[in-house]
């Protein structure tokens, strides 16, 4: 990523080592969990997180007057921490948390605005399927590792997506799947499916030429037929379609009675409580028995309040808004940033993407480079067309 605007103030390397600090950082984190030389990755991972960190802030603060966006972004991280200096002393670990995903969006889309990515990030995408592949295969040989950040490797999907050589992306495709299936994630097979069926309908949907349309058409259908005649006939026996028999006596591993009384606890609380919320890690203090909600908004509700509901609703609506956008000026390879916004609202109603800043910086960084392309492309349309933005 590469960045010529005198005004902002950045040279191409500043930006590169943003790109890679936010990649590297997921590498070291998936690399702690798979338990690979956890002394040195630690220490790596403690002086990468800082510099992430540090230089999300600095360009997000460069830029925060130059866009509506990275005032929402601003609204939604200072109410935050307001409330968690009302109930408790703000730490590391709260800090980062609320401030480095959206830090990380606002600096990958302003940067997107003034040039493109041109880094190659194939190499980081082959190291995070090989040490999530290390992380897999440990855990399903008895570590307890924390299969949690297997997601890691989904959420790159869109990256993958974007590769133009197609026997690279197909195996990609096929190593991240197998990494997956073999982690015996329900959640993770079902975001797969989703990443890749919202990817390949929104692909056809943009095909020009009603030959080539008629031709995905037909492959996405005997895909279709392929699989459910697999499932059908063969997936019985297999222990991840156990796991999914299993969804209706284990409560989708409890949730469903981690969101009922977290519902519950919504509709009986004090009114300040509802509408500030109860400080970082809420749901923690209030419910004992479980690790977080589960469910990004339930969690924001119970810990922000209905104000910092409202904030990120304003934030997502923004976003939204651009991504129409990108079908108005009929951006090019809007479906890679389809299935990544699919996975990622999926992700956040079943259990943690925005609520934390472990996830959801790679989805950020590739969101928030999206939505600025988009940005940067419709300008481009409009002083073309000789209009007059209002976006």
């Amino acid at each position: 990523m590469c960045c010529s605007d005198k005004k902002f103030g950045c040279k191409a390397s500043y930006a590169d080592t943003f790109i890679f600090s936010v990649l590297v950082l997921a590498i070291l984190n998936i690399s702690i969990s798979a338990g690979i030389l956890v002394n040195i990755t630690s220490l790596l991972y403690s002086v990468m997180l800082r510099i992430t960190f540090i230089i999300s802030i600095i360009i997000w603060m460069v830029t925060i007057r130059e866009d509506i966006l990275n005032m929402l972004v601003a609204v939604m991280i200072i109410w935050q921490l307001i409330i968690v200096l009302i109930y408790e002393a703000v730490s590391f670990d709260s800090f980062y948390h609320i401030c480095t995903w959206p830090c990380v969006f606002a600096s990958s889309y302003s940067l997107a605005r003034r040039g493109k990515i041109k880094q190659n990030v194939v190499a980081y995408i082959i190291i995070t399927l090989i040490v999530s592949t290390l992380l897999v295969y440990n855990y399903r040989n008895g570590s307890k590792n924390d299969i949690y950040y297997v997601y890691y490797s989904l959420l790159l999907l869109p990256f993958i997506l974007e590769t133009k050589k197609k026997a690279l992306k197909i195996f990609l495709e096929i190593w991240i799947a197998s990494i997956i299936v073999y982690s015996y994630k329900r959640t993770g097979m079902v975001l797969l499916v989703i990443g890749i069926t919202t990817y390949y309908l929104t692909d056809m949907l943009e095909t020009k030429g009603k030959k080539e349309r008629v031709k995905k058409i037909a492959i996405i259908i005997l895909a279709s037929i392929l699989v459910c005649y697999t499932i059908s006939n063969y997936a019985s026996d297999w222990v991840v379609f156990r796991r999914f028999q299993r969804l209706s006596q284990d409560g989708g591993s409890g949730r469903i009675e981690l969101w009922n009384a977290c519902i519950q606890y919504i509709q009986t609380e004090p009114m300040i409580n509802l509408v500030i919320g109860n400080g970082y890690k809420g749901v923690d203090k209030i419910i004992p028995k479980y690790a977080g909600a589960h469910n990004d908004f339930l969690e924001i509700i119970i810990d922000y309040g209905i104000i910092g509901v409202i904030n990120l609703l304003l934030f997502l609506i923004y976003v939204c808004k651009k991504i129409l956008l990108a079908f108005k000026i009929r951006y090019k390879k809007i479906a890679p940033l389809i299935s990544e916004a699919s996975m990622c609202m999926a992700l956040s109603f079943s259990s943690f993407l925005l609520w934390q800043s472990f996830l959801s910086t790679i989805a950020a960084l590739y969101i928030g480079y999206k939505i600025g392309d988009i940005q940067k492309t419709y300008e481009s349309y409009i002083e073309n067309k000789g209009i007059t933005s209002e976006m």
